[in-house]
Formats: structure tokens, sequence, C-alpha cells
């Protein structure tokens, strides 16, 4: 949780200077707000949903490329009884972004984007697994990849929907997992 505050605080005072510059300009920077759902896919215990929740912050960094610094909450992964009863897992996961944001516009209000970048994650797995109780972190850096549209339906308001894959956000005991999330967002632009 304090990690979770520090990121947010982070992203606000980030977005700060930029939100206070004049409107004379065409929009050059933002701050996006996104919930969608995480699939978390970990070895051995499958896959689960969850919300997932995002806060971004970012800058125009030539015509058709941003740079984003961002934060996502992934929700909980919760297994039960998973090859044998009483086999239990409760997996939660955060992590904080850079990521370099590719856009083309098909239409003067319409544009598709990828994103490439890094993330660092921090997870916690508890539960039981063969009657003996765990309770492990890991922290760890791994790849971004996602793809995207934006509609930009005032000149300082847009809606995304977009996909994004987490490769590798953690490995305890040998059992690694990804994670995927689909989310819809509003970006307020300056």
């Amino acid at each position: 949780m304090q990690r979770s505050v520090i990121a947010i605080g982070l992203a606000v005072a980030l977005a700060a200077p930029w939100a206070a510059q004049a409107q004379s300009t065409p929009a050059t920077s933002y701050v996006k707000l996104s919930a969608g759902q995480s699939d978390a896919s970990i070895d051995f215990w499958g896959n689960d949903t969850d919300t997932a929740a995002a806060l971004a912050v970012g800058s125009q960094i030539s015509t058709n490329i941003d740079a984003e610094l961002g934060y996502v909450h992934f929700g909980k992964a919760r297994y039960a009884d998973v090859g044998a009863v009483g086999n239990t897992l409760s997996a939660q996961s955060e992590a904080a972004y850079i990521a370099a944001v590719g856009k083309y516009s098909v239409h003067p209000a319409v544009s598709i984007f990828g994103k490439l970048g890094v993330a660092y994650h921090w997870s916690n797995r508890r539960g039981v697994r063969d009657g003996t109780a765990f309770d492990t972190n890991d922290d760890r850096f791994g790849p971004l990849i996602g793809v995207g549209a934006s509609w930009q339906f005032t000149p300082n308001w847009a809606a995304d929907v977009d996909y994004t894959y987490f490769n590798r956000n953690s490995k305890v005991a040998g059992e690694a997992s990804d994670v995927d999330m689909w989310t819809l967002g509003l970006r307020y632009l300056w």
C-alpha cells in the first residue's frame, strides 16, 4: 500500500507543472486515468481475472511519439483447490512503468497507438500448497507491449481503449506469471 501511495504521489507531482501551462499551444501533455480487467496467468495455478486501474502522465516528444510514465494496480488473482484440495493462492501485483507510445492518426479526432516499455513490478503471493503455507514477495523489471485507439472528442479530452501485456511480472518458487489487461481510459490534454 505504501508503494501505491508513493507511485500515485509521484505521478501527481510530475503532472502538476504540466497542468499549469497556458492553453495557447496545441495539447502536448496529458494525464490519464483508466480502469478495466486484468488477467493473471500463473504457472501451475492457471488464469484469474480482476479489476485493474491505472494512472499515467505523458508528454509528446515528436509528432508521432509520446513518452508515458504510469502506475498500474492489477487487482488480485485468487485460486482454490488447484492440483489438490486445500491448495490456495492469493496473488496481488502492482507496477510502475515507462513507455514510448507511437501514434498514427486515422482521422483528425481518432488515432491508433502502440506502446513499448519496461515496468517495475512488486508482487505478493500467499497461500497453501501441498500442506505448506507461504507468503512471498517478488520485485522485478519486465517488458510491456500494448496497442489501442484514442478518440479526442474535445480539444482537451480524449477517450482511450487499450490492451497491454506485461511479461514475467513475477517468478516465485519457479512459477512465473504474466498479466495482461484491457482498459478504458479518459485523458486530459494540455
